[in-house]
This record gives structure tokens, sequence and C-alpha cells, in this order.
């Protein structure tokens, strides 16, 4: 874009490309896409919060049933896991 210009522009990081950002057509699929992005972030943290919520049910019934020390089961598991050595 040119110097004293009104029209906003976009200079990517590599400035291999630049386009024009001024229409309103082009700011509204930014922002559309901008939206996409998170939402598929909040899906997958939605995800990953499912996963954890699911492991911390399968560690309580362990540390419930087994008669186990909490530090005893993770050095265990930390050791099958070859945390440990």
């Amino acid at each position: 874009l040119d110097c004293n210009s009104k029209n906003i522009g976009y200079i990517s990081g590599d400035r291999s490309y630049t386009f024009d950002i001024s229409n309103e057509i082009m700011r509204n699929n930014i922002l559309v896409s901008i939206f996409d992005r998170i939402e598929a972030y909040q899906e997958e943290i939605s995800d990953c919060s499912s996963k954890i919520n699911e492991l911390q049910i399968q560690l309580q019934n362990v540390i419930k049933d087994d008669d186990v020390p909490l530090e005893n089961y993770c050095f265990i598991k930390m050791k099958q896991n070859h945390y440990l050595i």
C-alpha cells in the first residue's frame, strides 16, 4: 500500500504478501476466521478438560480401591512409565 493512503493493509511476517483490509467484506472475513479459531481452541480445551476429569476419576478409584498411599502409587506409575531410573 502507498504511503499516506487511507486504506488499511496487512503485510505478512515474512513480507511475502500484502493485502488491503480496508473494505468491510475483508474485515468481516478476518473476524469470522478469528472467531472460528477461537471456537476450535475452546473445543480442544473442552476435550482436554473431559480427559482430565476421566483420569481424575480413574485415579480416585485406584486410590479408593487399593489401600496404597498416593505417593507410592505415583512412584510406581512413574517407574512403569520410565520417568524414574
